[in-house]
């Protein structure tokens, strides 16, 4: 019972964690959405979406796969982090990503706006990364105090520019904020100390790092080029209403999502000794999760949205509500489906599979908006939506075959 009710607190403490930074990401998107010309918000949305895209990869670098190669060889994942490498990737990561978006967003000449979206962009990934070593290492409640400053200084830059005072300073009061939660990270992470490396003499932990790391890059783009292709074709209607969709009217459901998301990696890492079937549980038990989560963000949005004014901003989300939160579905089904598949195969099966589905995202999308526009967007999501958790079923289905199959021959060649 006391093992149940420490669970339970600690899935508390990390939904809130969780919620109060999506909230602070909110209020900031909100404030943003609202203060800007629609040209500038959909900047800054891709300023955030090339920046998510290198949270994935410096998560995936320097907390996933130690997690993923200590769970193959029983090492507690609490252990797996190194504070050195996980701070060099988000530098490396940050670096990278303010290039792209500062490049991107410069292409109209505004070099002013382009450097203040690039320093964004990298804040984004340079203030994740602490957070995530912190709730990997069981010290949720230091990470909740850093999302609890996100929320309180994102609702006080709201306040601020609703009241005139801080008009137009939106998105250099965001990069203060994301600032100061950087250094809160770092010093709550505390000093990197030197030791023996209890995966030192793991053969696969490089190879899974830099898969891995490859992998959240691919699925970045194929989450994110959506809004990327349609900010390059100049719709930037739609490219607001997608971003408002995922960041306004499923943030709950994020909330929940982002916030267990880390402890359902660390759960598989544990169990995934009894065997696939055991992890396999954790998968559809998430998926079913998700599923919910999702589908009650989409229904209570579409309710409200259909009483707002067409002229007011998030109002163009409604039209994107139906691909958006398939696409979220499948990706989680996906994902799980693939940790599944990785705790037991080669790191090169999860890298092909992940590659064979990235490429039908961006083929997939690319024709949709070449022939429909918006529209054949709308029907390319929904269709590789559907036909990706079909895809992931069939993996979780056929991974404890495939390990029993192979230990078979195994014992069978000894």
């Amino acid at each position: 019972m006391a093992a149940s009710d420490a669970g339970l607190r600690t899935l508390g403490v990390r939904v809130v964690d969780q919620g109060f930074w999506s909230l602070g990401f909110f209020a900031f998107t909100l404030t943003a959405g609202l203060a800007l010309d629609i040209p500038m918000f959909a900047a800054v949305s891709v300023g955030t979406a090339i920046g998510a895209i290198a949270v994935g990869a410096a998560r995936a670098w320097a907390i996933n796969a130690p997690v993923i190669v200590a769970g193959r060889a029983g090492v507690a994942p609490e252990a797996a982090i190194d504070l050195v490498s996980s701070r060099k990737g988000a530098v490396a990561f940050a670096g990278v990503a303010a290039a792209v978006t500062g490049g991107w967003t410069a292409a109209d000449g505004a070099i002013a706006a382009a450097v203040s979206i690039a320093a964004l962009c990298a804040l984004v990934v340079l203030a994740d990364v602490p957070r995530q070593v912190l709730v990997i290492r069981g010290r949720y409640r230091q990470s909740a105090a850093i999302s609890v400053t996100y929320a309180v200084l994102g609702g006080a830059t709201g306040v601020a520019v609703a009241s005139g005072t801080a008009a137009g300073l939106v998105v250099p009061l965001w990069c203060a904020t994301l600032l100061v939660l950087t250094v809160m990270g770092v010093i709550l992470c505390g000093r990197a100390e030197s030791g023996p490396d209890p995966l030192s003499n793991q053969g696969t932990r490089v190879s899974f790092a830099w898969r891995m790391t490859a992998e959240a890059l691919y699925l970045g783009i194929g989450s994110q080029v959506s809004t990327l292709i349609l900010f390059l074709v100049n719709d930037d209607v739609a490219t607001a209403g997608i971003r408002y969709a995922y960041t306004l009217v499923f943030a709950p459901a994020f909330v929940v999502v982002q916030g267990i998301q880390p402890l359902v990696i660390k759960h598989v890492a544990r169990v995934a000794p009894e065997g696939p079937k055991a992890v396999v549980g954790v998968g559809v038990a998430w998926s079913v999760g998700v599923t919910a989560a999702v589908l009650v963000c989409g229904s209570s949005g579409a309710l409200l949205l259909a009483t707002v004014s067409a002229d007011a901003g998030p109002a163009v989300a409604l039209d994107y509500l139906l691909p958006v939160g398939i696409a979220i579905v499948s990706g989680q089904v996906f994902e799980v489906a693939l940790l599944a598949a990785r705790m037991f195969t080669e790191p090169e099966t999860a890298h092909r599979i992940r590659i064979a589905s990235v490429l039908l995202d961006v083929g997939s999308q690319a024709i949709g908006v070449t022939v429909g526009g918006a529209m054949g967007l709308v029907v390319a999501l929904v269709v590789v939506g559907v036909a990706r958790t079909a895809v992931s079923a069939v993996v979780l289905v056929a991974t404890p075959r495939w390990v029993a199959r192979h230990r078979v021959a195994d014992e069978a060649a000894l």
